[in-house]
């Protein structure tokens, strides 16, 4: 599946798959609020909750809240879900944010919101490399990266 919209979008190349991202640690182990929705696994693919074993659904994806021990740089980083609604960055068809649309986007789907989204991803890169930049040894800042299926050591 990787890459198989590089003729469409050939500035998108991120560097994780969704499941390396949650399997490496990342989003606490919460990202799939089940206060958002009980029911998250109808927003993604069968395909990527069958690359978890049950245990690690509960410890990588659905949490009943985040710990910093389960992500990668044993930080916690990010903004809350209610700072993401405030922003406009929580679409319908995506209720879980940028990682549930680069879930489905990575699976196969297209919708009216891969440009925006990727101009997202294109705009957090530069940003959060400055940042590394400046403060190399930012745990935080390498979490955020891992979010968002990006390599701090490529920048």
């Amino acid at each position: 599946m990787k890459n198989t919209w590089k003729k469409a979008f050939p500035d998108f190349n991120p560097d994780f798959t969704p499941v390396e991202i949650f399997k490496m640690g990342a989003f606490g182990g919460a990202y799939f609020d089940t206060h958002v929705d009980p029911n998250w696994q109808i927003w993604v693919p069968s395909v990527f909750v069958d690359a978890f074993t049950e245990a690690e659904v509960t410890t990588h994806l659905t949490r009943s809240s985040a710990d910093k021990k389960i992500n990668k740089y044993g930080v916690h980083c990010g903004s809350s879900y209610n700072d993401w609604l405030t922003a406009g960055w929580i679409r319908p068809e995506d209720p879980f944010g940028w990682m549930n649309w680069y879930i489905n986007f990575y699976y196969g789907r297209r919708s009216d919101d891969d440009q925006r989204q990727i101009k997202r991803w294109k705009a957090f890169i530069p940003r959060h490399a400055g940042i590394l930049k400046a403060y190399p040894n930012s745990r935080k800042t390498k979490q955020n990266m891992l979010h968002w299926a990006v390599d701090y050591k490529k920048i």
